[in-house]
């Protein structure tokens, strides 16, 4: 079989794409061997998705068990693998009733999405305007931080000058008054 040209792996693919990977893998040497391992391959993967499918489905119909019980696995095991002969013995028409039904299924989850868009897109804006007046509210603060600070050094050292002021004239009054006292009384104790 050629893999180029007319009739090739190209048009085997486009006819009947269930063989296509035989018929690459039958060009390559050791086509035996690949063809087992492919084989293989595709049974670890069907059996592994079926048990995931049926693992989930059992914890699902369990109230989310995280070890659903082995008979409630076996029992999804085996209305997926019923559902899957069905398809498959029921030949295209089943896969391709399968796929329309999935996709009509599938309009309502579509309209659902886009109102969870929707929702994230309003959710987002109200947290873009709530974080937008905490810093607004942390940038007020922190003006009014500053301008109280610079208020209080002014106000600090105002009162402290009039203070001072005050206290020294005072004091110089109060020292001057003493002084001429005792001069007084010196002078009056001389004249006696």
């Amino acid at each position: 079989m050629e893999m180029y040209g007319a009739g090739g792996l190209a048009e085997l693919i486009n006819s009947e794409v269930e063989i296509a990977l035989f018929a690459m893998l039958a060009e390559l040497p050791l086509s035996m061997i690949t063809n087992t391992l492919a084989i293989l391959l595709i049974l670890i993967f069907f059996i592994t998705s079926a048990d995931s499918a049926s693992f989930v489905l059992g914890s699902m119909t369990s109230n989310g068990d995280l070890e659903p019980k082995t008979w409630i696995k076996l029992v999804w095991g085996f209305l997926i693998a019923g559902a899957a002969s069905v398809l498959l013995f029921s030949g295209g028409g089943g896969l391709n009733a399968l796929q329309t039904a999935s996709i009509i299924a599938a309009l309502p989850f579509a309209i659902i999405m886009v109102l969870m868009i929707v929702s994230v897109l309003i959710t987002l804006s109200k947290d873009w305007k709530i974080d937008r007046k905490l810093r607004r509210r942390k940038r007020e603060d922190r003006v009014k931080g500053e301008f109280k600070e610079e208020f209080v050094d002014d106000f600090k050292e105002e009162i402290y000058n009039e203070m001072k002021d005050e206290l020294y004239d005072d004091f110089k009054e109060k020292i001057h008054k003493e002084i001429k006292d005792e001069i007084v009384k010196e002078i009056s104790k001389e004249d006696k």
